[in-house]
């Protein structure tokens, strides 16, 4: 017999070491994955654009690690520390926590352009922003907007004295800054609570690259005049590009007045929504001279209302009921006349507007600028200031639109037409941002047989019948639905002007064909850009977007060669608005592979993920308005 059994199991020595090898490879390959994830934690929020961060609402793994610590703490830089896993707290909710109240932002930019450079470190900015905040509730931790800008110092100082100013503000420690970045949110830890009814400043520096690839925050635009190849800087803070900007709250019901001042190259002329206050001159480090232009204090304004350029442009002005419009454009386009229609229109259209809206331009200024194009539209002006009207959207609850959606049924006259105009635009702006339901803005159009103002037909029409809905074939279910339900409406506002309409269709004609011809001849050439033929077919319908895009395939290197790479990123934009699906994605992306540098393809590769979702989003926002029509057709 052998000896007793023992609990347990036994292996042979060369089983023990073929596992001792494979425990010594696993804690090889974890000890390499930390350092790889450790370096990566690290990357600094600025060069989250070049490795594919979506421009828009990202979501990302993980969190940003900060650039670096403010500088008086004594603490070890937060940047070296390991990253830690965060709980879930206010910093994944997409509204900022109302624990801060901007009242003002004292905001400095210095972008490094310079004449005849364009070399990385030129398209880069640093500033400074000084943002005074009321205290709402104790908190230890703030959050506020920031998209890929580095934070190099933060510092908060209060409670402030209403009275002395800052001169005997204390200091709130910063413990730690952090991003998070799916919410893009800067994140300040404090070593004791702020107190609720105080005043705080909070002093923030940072730097940021100036976007080439899309008009979003500070953007590049290059142009040629006069012979010679320049660059402008302008800036798309709407809707939430700010805080690609500067360090802020970023959203529209947080108004506050703001002190703006630009550092730039003595060549270029610095513009922003107010008036230029004072200049002075600074120098750099390397003795080079620089211009600081200061602009008088805005009125209270969201973040998305702040504007700059940095230009060389020609301007002519003009004055309107006692307020100065300029136009600015290239100075060839000046010389040869081409400003003088938008300057001979701007003034009539702000008075008119003035007029019936009963609502005077509060600034003393505006600046226009016809040739500089901000988004898709073939008519987009950039135009600071043009929304310092107190432009606002106005939300109600369930019962409160029901209640309208009644009036509006029972008497519509009773509501005055400018409030008919806001309430259907409202009603639609609110339901594609999912504040509302689309049915919701779709049962204020039930009454709009007796609707005869034009400027409310307008809105409608604006937001129903889109070029989406035209040219894209996939949308062939609620077309139809849509012109019999419209077609039922329009009765009564055709009997009021169609005798207008049959009268005057030919001389409009004969008038816009003439000013286009007069156009084409004495625009200059350089204006041109001739990747708007390839836009334009893509743009034209869905069969236009396959089209373009076998195009490209066979000829993308010619147009790589003759237009650059950048043209090509626009191009699959627009090429991939249809895109619902991830083979379509990996079509377009196996298509760019071979075309683009790797930060463009990253890029490229975010752009269509967040394409994709929004265009998902639009089929089933279709789909509740094509049942919404079945039933109410």
């Amino acid at each position: 017999m052998g000896p007793p059994s023992r609990s347990g199991f036994y292996v042979s020595r060369a089983v023990a070491l073929l596992l001792a090898g494979l425990a010594a490879a696993l804690l090889l390959a974890l000890a390499v994955l930390a350092s790889l994830y450790g370096r990566c934690a690290r990357v600094p929020p600025s060069e989250l654009r070049d490795r594919g961060a979506p421009a828009a609402a990202p979501s990302l793994p993980g969190k940003q690690e900060p650039a670096s610590r403010p500088g008086p703490t004594p603490e070890p830089d937060a940047a070296a520390s390991p990253p830690t896993w965060r709980p879930p707290g206010p910093w994944d909710q997409l509204r900022l926590p109302r624990w801060l109240v901007p009242l003002h932002y004292e905001l400095e930019l210095w972008p490094r352009l310079r004449p005849d450079d364009l070399s990385a470190s030129a398209l880069r900015f640093t500033g400074r922003v000084n943002i005074t905040v009321r205290c709402t509730a104790a908190t230890a931790r703030l959050l506020l907007h920031s998209l890929f800008l580095d934070c190099e110092r933060a510092e908060v100082h209060g409670p402030l004295s209403p009275d002395a100013g800052d001169a005997t503000a204390g200091r709130s420690s910063v413990v730690e800054t952090w991003f998070a970045v799916d919410m893009q949110y800067l994140v300040l830890e404090l070593g004791e609570a702020l107190q609720p009814g105080s005043l705080y400043e909070l002093q923030l520096s940072f730097s940021g690259p100036v976007s080439q690839d899309t008009r979003e925050g500070l953007f590049l635009n290059l142009y040629t005049d006069q012979g010679e190849r320049r660059a402008l800087l302008a800036s798309q803070m709407e809707p939430t590009f700010a805080r690609n900007v500067f360090p802020c709250f970023d959203e529209p019901a947080l108004k506050a007045t703001f002190n703006i001042t630009i550092i730039h190259h003595p060549r270029y002329v610095a513009l922003s929504n107010m008036p230029k206050l004072s200049q002075s001159e600074k120098e750099d480090v390397n003795g080079s001279k620089w211009t600081v232009t200061t602009f008088h204090t805005t009125p209270p304004m969201p973040t998305y209302l702040a504007a700059f350029v940095v230009c060389d442009y020609g301007h002519i002005s003009r004055i309107e009921r006692g307020k100065e419009i300029r136009i600015w454009a290239r100075k060839d386009a000046i010389a040869e006349g081409n400003a003088d229609f938008a300057l001979n229109i701007t003034g009539p259209i702000f008075s008119f507007l003035e007029d019936l809206f009963n609502i005077s331009y509060p600034l003393p200024k505006t600046e226009v600028f016809p040739e500089m194009q901000i988004s898709d539209s073939d008519h987009d002006w950039v135009i600071l200031n043009l929304n310092m009207t107190g432009y606002y959207r106005v939300n109600y609850d369930e019962l409160g639109w029901k209640k309208l959606n009644q009036q509006l049924e029972k008497d519509p006259k009773a509501i005055p037409v400018i409030h008919r105009l806001q309430l259907v635009d409202d009603a639609f702006s609110l339901s594609k941002n999912d504040y509302i339901e689309i049915e919701t803005a779709l049962d204020l159009t039930k009454y709009l047989a007796e609707e005869d103002e034009i400027i409310v037909w307008h809105a409608v029409l604006m937001n129903l019948v889109t070029r989406d809905l035209v040219s894209d074939g996939n949308n062939y279910e609620i077309y139809p639905l849509l012109k019999k339900y419209l077609l039922k409406r329009l009765i009564s506002i055709w009997n009021t002007y169609s005798t207008t309409i049959r009268e005057n269709v030919t001389a409009l004609q004969e008038d816009y064909l003439a000013l286009y011809m007069d156009y084409a001849i004495t625009v200059s050439p350089f204006a041109f850009n001739e990747t708007n033929v390839i836009e334009a077919v893509a743009e034209a319908s869905e069969v236009g977007r396959y089209v373009a895009k076998d195009f490209l395939i066979n000829n993308w290197q010619a147009v790589s060669k003759r237009y650059g790479t950048q043209s090509l990123v626009t191009l699959l934009y627009v090429i991939g608005r249809t895109i619902s699906t991830d083979s379509q994605i990996l079509e377009l992306q196996q298509f760019c592979s071979n075309m683009l540098e790797e930060h463009q393809r990253l890029t490229v590769q975010a752009k269509l993920q967040t394409i994709r979702n929004e265009n998902l989003k639009g089929k089933e926002r279709s789909a509740r308005i094509a049942a919404w029509l079945r039933k109410n057709t």
